[in-house]
């Protein structure tokens, strides 16, 4: 397997829109945190860095 930077396009690997909901999901649960709406688009999971980003965001309850 293929090891993706942090940078690297998640879609462009091959990840589906049902996928990110599961992922959004795995990680609201995982980190018991929700994600604000404005996150709530396909920019937000795009790649490792913005869902780290989007992460400390809900985490601390910031509006970028």
């Amino acid at each position: 397997m293929d090891e993706l930077g942090d940078d690297a396009d998640l879609y462009r690997a091959g990840m589906t829109s049902l996928a990110c909901v599961s992922v959004m999901l795995a990680l609201e649960d995982a980190f018991s945190i929700e994600f604000p709406d404005h996150l709530l688009q396909k920019q937000t999971f795009i790649n490792i860095h913005s869902i780290r980003a989007a992460l400390t965001e809900a985490s601390r309850g910031e509006k970028t």
